[in-house]
């Protein structure tokens, strides 16, 4: 006991590193190597935030490079010629930025949020008609896109019960829909299904007819950050990864699939319940 006890006094208080285990006399080893995986698993956690820590400051970097680019601009003009009036091409870059850097900001908290042991809300609800009124609040940005966003025949009521929070999995189905108006083909379509073989389960699909994506584009989607080359810069490329922890707190799981012959179908899976 003391030969273990001097092995993690002797660790310090941010050393992560397994414990020797060689001096350890036999009775005591399967503790040592219990505590070595607890901080394999506990350096492994400490290291992804440490990324996405620098990720996120990288991230914020340039939208508030360009708010003091934008501001300097403003200043010089105005020291110039204190009568001039704001330049309106400038001025509506700069809410432009700052509505982007905001909307980031928003995102990181999101994220964080997901990332907590607790959510707002855990109750019994119903899935499919959380997913119907996420996509009725989609319809009109989908005319004026010139799109078309369906919604196919949704599960009864009593068969479509999931455990959790329905705020947060509208926001996600949400999050879908946006991206495949945005950056999907012309035709969107969303529908609550019992998947085949799991009838303990409830699918939820986002499907669009786009171009197809290869298997390396479709699994970078979930990584925090990363944002495609469509060439629209107003994405924080958090989009998903916050979707995947939201669900994956609430049991399930959500993945990037190619469609039949072209676009892109993303499935939310969700352990149901009975109605009650």
């Amino acid at each position: 006991t003391r030969r273990v006890s001097a092995l993690v006094v002797q660790h310090g208080e941010n050393d992560l590193s397994p414990l020797a285990v060689e001096d350890v006399p036999e009775e005591l080893r399967d503790i040592v190597q219990h505590t070595n995986a607890l901080l394999a698993r506990l350096k492994a956690s400490v290291d992804e935030q440490r990324r996405f820590i620098a990720d996120a400051a990288h991230q914020l970097q340039t939208p508030v490079a360009g708010i003091r680019l934008l501001v300097g601009d403003l200043r010089r003009t105005q020291r110039a010629d204190p009568g001039q009036p704001m330049d309106g091409e400038v001025l509506a870059q700069l809410d432009e930025v700052a509505a982007r850097s905001a909307r980031m900001a928003r995102q990181l908290l999101a994220y964080a949020r997901a990332e907590e042991d607790t959510i707002v809300e855990d109750q019994p609800f119903n899935a499919a008609a959380v997913v119907q009124q996420a996509a009725e609040r989609w319809q009109a940005a989908a005319a004026a896109a010139g799109k078309t966003l369906q919604m196919a025949p949704l599960l009864s009521g009593a068969s479509a019960w999931v455990q959790g929070s329905p705020t947060l999995l509208g926001e996600v189905v949400s999050n879908l829909i946006d991206n495949a108006l945005r950056y999907g083909g012309a035709h969107v379509e969303v529908d609550v299904t019992v998947p085949p073989k799991h009838s303990d389960r409830i699918r939820i699909r986002v499907r669009d007819d786009g171009p197809a994506l290869d298997a390396a584009t479709r699994t970078q989607m979930l990584l925090p950050f990363w944002r495609g080359g469509h060439g629209q810069p107003e994405g924080s490329g958090l989009g998903l990864s916050i979707a995947q922890r939201v669900v994956e707190r609430m049991g399930g799981q959500l993945a990037v699939h190619a469609g039949h012959a072209q676009g892109t179908s993303l499935h939310i899976t969700l352990p149901r319940i009975k109605a009650t």
